[in-house]
């Protein structure tokens, strides 16, 4: 949630490694890949991860490794339930284009047409901001920091009883608690600024076009078709028995944090499990469709995933291609589409190759600056191991 696919790490601790694993896509790659993730889990510390590789006509493997809880010792397990930070996004952008295909909103209408309160950019007040621009972090609104990741955003313990409407009216509106003009809007030249804030606010003005609250809408318009049966917003909608517990390193050894949740919630608080995600991801792959299940024209998967531009120049933050709320990059040859996730005691990864028709879902319960090297590694090694799926059964 808080950082990109390049400045993503994972910490790890060493361990006796439970796993559990569905059909193969080929043994030798596949016991490499195995190999590999044991060896590394143990070198790296990690408590645990979740894994799956899906293609489009179904999932191809699986597995838990390590354990979700370390006092408990319970094992990692592919239905074991992750908040998957910043994966959240993508689904806003779903959101959005299904939204707007109902004729509920334009991606480019200044977005104070839906809200119940005016939001401009104090240093730049004739400029207007869009869905778009949201989506491409060009809005101009920006984290601060002590606001961002403080107590008011980071409930401890339970669901935040702060509402998103309510926290967004007071970071963005003069006069509200948060509200702080040098930091919260970028002055100068616009340009691309990572922003959860502002993905938190397109999420919510999909709310107010849609009148009815963001996680009822992407439930009934995403979750359900799909059957996403532990996939949830808030710790309230989810089972609490199937959560992982999430670690950081202090002193060498792993801590435990407390289950948090956060006012910004659509910026990257979904939670979900591997097998749920690869259903959303095996959704996208075929551009919109599971099935017979349909969610999203096949024209507005396309235009989600299709790389921006800002004042006639392409939008290529981290040495990525800006899509809406996705990114494109490149990984050993590869042209892939996806998101990262980033926040206390979590890492997370999606990836698919659009040409091959494969999709990685990686999630690991510890937080860390080592992780994103690993888990592109093990992207790489998924993807060598996933079989040309186009005479797959499901």
């Amino acid at each position: 949630m808080r950082t990109m696919v390049s400045r993503i790490a994972i910490v790890v601790v060493a361990m006796t490694l439970f796993a559990t694993a569905r059909a193969q896509p080929g043994a030798e790659a596949l016991a490499k890949l195995d190999a590999s993730i044991r060896s590394d889990m143990a070198k790296h510390h990690i408590p645990g991860l979740a894994i799956a590789i899906v293609g489009r006509k179904g999932m191809i493997w699986s597995a838990g490794y390590g354990f979700a809880d370390l006092d408990t010792r319970r094992p990692m397990k592919t239905d074991t339930i992750f908040p998957i930070a910043s994966i959240s996004k993508t689904v806003v952008a779903v959101a959005m284009m299904k939204a707007k295909e109902e004729g509920r909103l334009d991606l480019d209408r200044d977005i104070n047409r839906y809200l119940p309160f005016r939001v401009n950019n104090p240093h730049a007040p004739g400029s207007a901001i869009t869905l778009r621009g949201l989506a491409t972090h060009v809005s101009g609104i920006r984290d601060y920091d002590p606001v961002y990741s403080g107590p008011d955003n980071y409930h401890q313990g339970s669901d935040n009883p702060l509402a998103l409407g309510d926290f967004l009216r007071s970071y963005l509106v003069p006069g509200g608690r948060f509200y702080a003009p040098a930091e919260n809007f970028a002055a100068g030249e616009p340009g691309h600024a990572y922003s959860n804030v502002g993905a938190a606010l397109a999420a919510y003005v999909v709310q107010c076009a849609t009148n009815q609250p963001f996680n009822a809408y992407t439930a009934s318009r995403l979750f359900r078709p799909l059957g996403m049966k532990s996939t949830g917003w808030h710790l309230s909608e989810i089972d609490a028995s199937r959560q992982t517990t999430l670690y950081r390193y202090v002193d060498g050894k792993p801590v435990a944090y407390e289950r948090y949740a956060l006012a910004t919630w659509p910026d990257g608080g979904l939670r979900t499990t591997v097998l749920d995600l690869a259903r959303y991801l095996q959704m996208t792959m075929n551009r919109g469709s599971l099935g017979a299940t349909r969610v999203l024209s096949a024209a507005s998967v396309d235009a989600m995933l299709t790389p921006q531009s800002f004042n006639g120049k392409p939008l290529r933050p981290y040495d990525m291609d800006q899509a809406l709320f996705w990114s494109r990059y490149q990984l050993d040859g590869r042209t892939l589409y996806g998101h990262s996730g980033a926040d206390p005691g979590v890492r997370t990864q999606l990836a698919f190759d659009a040409d091959r028709g494969i999709g990685v879902l990686l999630f690991a319960n510890v937080e860390g600056r080592e992780t994103n090297p690993q888990l592109l590694r093990w992207i790489d090694a998924a993807m060598d191991a996933a079989p040309d799926l186009s005479d797959m059964d499901t």
